[in-house]
C-alpha cells in the first residue's frame, strides 16, 4: 500500500511525521507522503524517520489555493531546500496568516472568540474546527465548517490565496510533480474536466483518483478522465488523526505513477 497523502503536527495533523512513518511500518505501508498544508518544515523530520523505519518516503506539500473556488493541489519530489522555493512559500504562509487573522476577527464579531493563534504552526480552519467543538459552539468538526467554516459559512473569508495556476507552475517550477486533490467535488458540480484540461495546459501531472470519500464509480469516472489528459493516478488517506475511521483499501499504484513518483 502507498499512501501520498498525509499530514502531521506541522500542519493540521495530529501524529508528529516521527509518529506518522512509524504508523506506516505498522501498516505496511510501501512508500508514504507528508503533504502539509502550505509547508515542508516536517519534510526532514519524516524523511529521517523513514529511513531509520524502512519505510519509502516521498517529500510533498498541499497547497490551498483559490480561483472563484478552493482547489487544493498536491506537490511530489519538490525540491523543497532551494531559497527560491522557500521565498515563495513564505509569501503563501503570510497570505494563510492573514487569512486565519481574519477569519478569527468574524468568528468573533459573531461572539465566538478562539483563544488561538492566528500564525501558530498548522493554523487553519480544521484547527479551528476542533477548538470550536471543544468550546461547545459546535457539536462536530463538519457542523464547524457547514455552518460557520466552509464556502457558505457564516466566517468564511474569501481573503487572497495562491491560485491554482500559480501553484501548480510553482511545484513544477521547482522540479516536482503537481496533482489535482480529492476531487470528488468537481465530479458532483460538472467542473472536473474544465479545471484538469485548464491545469494540464500549466503543468498538472496527476489526479488523487483513490481517496475515501470516492465511491467506485468515482473512481471509474476518475480513471477515464486520467487515462483522457494523460495523467497519473495518485492514493491518498488525507490522515490527519488515528481516530479517523476511513473504509478504504489503498490499492498498489500503476508502474507510469510510480516511476513518476520515484517509488
Amino acid at each position: 500500500m502507498i499512501d501520498l497523502h498525509c499530514h502531521s503536527t506541522y500542519s493540521d495533523g495530529e501524529l508528529t511525521p516521527y509518529e506518522l512513518a512509524a504508523r506506516a511500518k505498522e501498516i505496511n505501508l510501501k512508500a508514504l507522503s507528508l503533504t502539509d498544508h502550505d509547508t515542508v518544515d516536517g519534510l526532514d523530520e519524516c524523511k529521517a524517520a523513514c529511513a531509520e523505519l524502512g519505510v519509502k518516503f516521498i517529500p510533498g506539500i498541499e497547497f490551498s489555493t483559490f480561483a472563484k473556488r478552493e482547489i487544493h493541489i498536491l506537490g511530489y519530489n519538490i525540491n523543497y531546500k532551494n531559497p527560491a522555493f522557500l521565498s515563495k512559500l513564505s509569501e503563501a504562509k503570510k497570505l494563510r496568516i492573514e487569512r486565519n487573522r481574519l477569519l478569527f476577527e468574524k468568528l468573533e464579531s459573531l461572539g465566538i472568540k478562539l483563544d488561538l493563534d492566528p500564525a501558530a504552526q498548522g493554523m487553519g480552519r480544521a484547527l479551528a474546527a476542533k477548538k470550536m467543538v471543544e468550546m461547545g459552539v459546535c457539536k462536530t468538526t463538519n457542523e464547524a465548517f457547514e455552518v460557520y467554516l466552509g464556502s457558505s459559512g457564516k466566517a468564511y473569508v474569501q481573503s487572497k490565496r495562491l491560485t491554482p495556476v500559480e501553484a501548480v507552475t510553482l511545484i513544477k517550477g521547482f522540479d516536482g510533480a503537481p496533482v489535482l486533490a480529492h476531487p470528488k467535488a468537481y465530479i458532483i458540480d460538472g467542473t472536473l474536466e474544465s479545471i484538469v484540461q485548464g491545469l494540464k495546459y500549466y503543468g498538472l501531472m496527476g489526479i488523487e483518483v483513490y481517496y475515501p470519500a470516492h465511491t467506485e464509480a468515482d473512481v471509474k469516472l476518475l480513471q477515464g478522465v486520467a487515462a483522457k489528459f494523460d495523467l497519473i493516478k495518485t492514493s491518498g488517506s488525507d490522515f490527519h488523526s488515528p481516530d479517523e475511521q476511513y473504509h478504504f483499501t489503498m490499492p498498489d499504484l500503476d508502474e507510469k505513477t510510480k516511476k513518476t513518483l520515484g517509488i
